[in-house]
């Protein structure tokens, strides 16, 4: 029972120790994201992509040589 009173109170203590430590190191980049990902911002037209390109082109007869 003691468990699920300890393991959020040390899992809080420990999200503001080390986000004050990474504050008071990094400063105001601290407040920005580590990894950046790639995604389209709110504004932004997503990237065109080529339809399938798995497609395969299907030949006549008469382009095979039979």
């Amino acid at each position: 029972m003691w468990t699920f009173i300890i393991t959020p109170l040390v899992s809080l203590a420990g999200t503001v120790l080390f986000t004050g430590l990474d504050i008071a190191i990094r400063g105001d980049n601290a407040r920005q994201p580590i990894f950046e990902f790639g995604f389209p911002l709110e504004n932004e037209e997503p990237a065109e992509l080529p339809l399938d390109t798995n497609e395969q082109k299907v030949l006549k007869v008469d382009e095979v040589g039979a």
